[in-house]
């Protein structure tokens, strides 16, 4: 993707290639994380920030049965405000 990252980065005339570029590929990694969240949970993975996790009482346990409760939707959109802030 840092090919493809770059050629857009220097088309929006970007000047810091370098540090766009990284913020880019990590806001695309945390979202394609957020995607995965389903799948990742009946593979009874979590790829969550523990400390998120631990912060709003999310149960591992529930999210693997697809019941995470409230707790999860602000992990997700922490995680989600952390993408947007770097792709700023």
């Amino acid at each position: 993707h840092a090919p493809l990252l770059r050629l857009a980065l220097k088309a929006a005339g970007e000047e810091d290639e370098p540090a766009a570029i990284r913020a880019v590929a990590v806001a695309y990694a945390m979202t394609g994380l957020l995607r995965a969240v389903p799948f990742h949970a009946t593979q009874r993975r979590v790829m969550m920030p523990a400390d998120l996790m631990a912060a709003q009482a999310v149960s591992e346990r529930l999210l693997y049965e697809m019941k995470p409760g409230a707790g999860f939707t602000a992990v997700t959109r922490d995680v989600a405000a952390r993408a947007d802030d770097l792709l700023r």
